[in-house]
């Protein structure tokens, strides 16, 4: 599988997909794995050509709260590149993914605009999604989510 089957990878400059790729390593990612915890600065950056990502919020004395799910239309790690996560990113469902080791990324992340610009897009609507969320957690009954 190739690596653009990501859609932030796919229709890359080539220059751009080119450097990204080069140091990717595709990996098997197996359901309940944990990528990253809570506190821990992610070692490496994970495209999902197969596999989701929970985005796990977790509360003490519960299992946590899933608050986005990650696939092959975004990457795993960025929000928490070079600082400790807020989160934790635990497979949600086996399957392949790139990976390319975060050290790699931040030597040649200035040399990818059209990628950096990709990514803060998709950061843009992670936030908005989480952002709906809650507002709909917030002001509707379960049985009016469930519908709309």
């Amino acid at each position: 599988m190739s690596p653009s089957f990501n859609a932030l990878l796919c229709d890359l400059p080539r220059n751009e997909y080119e450097l990204l790729t080069a140091k990717m390593e595709l990996v098997y990612l197996s359901a309940g794995q944990t990528l990253f915890t809570v506190d821990e600065a992610p070692t490496h950056l994970y495209f999902p050509v197969g596999a989701t990502v929970s985005m796990m919020i977790d509360l003490a004395g519960s299992p946590g709260l899933e608050i986005n799910i990650f696939a092959c239309e975004c990457l795993v790690g960025f929000i928490s590149a070079e600082h400790p996560s807020f989160y934790r990113a635990s497979v949600r469902t086996s399957g392949l993914a790139y990976q390319l080791e975060m050290a790699d990324f931040l030597n040649i992340k200035n040399e990818c605009p059209t990628f950096l610009e990709r990514i803060h897009l998709m950061t843009d609507r992670h936030i908005n999604h989480v952002s709906i969320s809650t507002l709909c957690h917030q002001h509707h009954q379960v049985t009016h989510q469930l519908v709309h």
